[in-house]
């Protein structure tokens, strides 16, 4: 279900910027969106296949053995995510470069913003797939959810109205 909401306010996104922008702009965003879905499916489709079976067997033996396990673990966590932004901010002009070409290169302002987001997005996986749901906070995580998806739509219609294209 929170997949669903999170592709709601991600998609949505899309559509809100092609009624205010151009299509090159439009272009632009989906293209610096794209290498970032890229990233996100290599490094958390990787690593949440891994981290939920252990955390699920250890929350379902000891939550406060589970809760230790999060502390050792999150630091690993914390370390990937930032050598993925460290990654997109050295290497994500070349990957716009070698996948779309010299005509986008204006997206790489765009990628580098969105890098921040993939970078919080890591920790919505952790604490909202791997720890909220293996506590039974399935409710809380959904309404987090929805919560999130409203105001990032809002932010977005907001940014577009007042002409802050950039952080698209």
């Amino acid at each position: 279900y929170s997949a669903v909401i999170t592709n709601l306010y991600t998609s949505t996104g899309i559509v809100l910027l092609g009624y205010f922008v151009n299509k090159t702009e439009v272009g632009f965003y989906t293209s610096a969106l794209s290498i970032i879905f890229l990233a996100q499916n290599v490094v958390l489709g990787a690593l949440n296949p891994v981290f939920y079976p252990i955390y699920a067997r250890a929350f379902h033996e000891d939550t406060s053995t589970a809760i230790e396990l999060i502390k050792r673990i999150l630091p690993v966590n914390i370390f990937i995510s930032l050598i993925v932004l460290l990654m997109l901010f050295l290497f994500g002009p070349l990957a716009v470069y070698l996948m779309y070409g010299v005509s986008f290169m204006p997206s790489i302002s765009i990628l580098l913003i969105l890098s921040f987001g993939l970078f919080l997005k890591f920790y919505g996986a952790v604490f909202g797939g791997q720890i909220m749901l293996n506590l039974n906070m399935d409710s809380i995580f959904v309404r987090i959810q929805v919560f999130v998806s409203i105001f990032s739509i809002l932010l977005n219609i907001l940014g577009l109205y007042f002409g802050f294209k950039a952080t698209w």
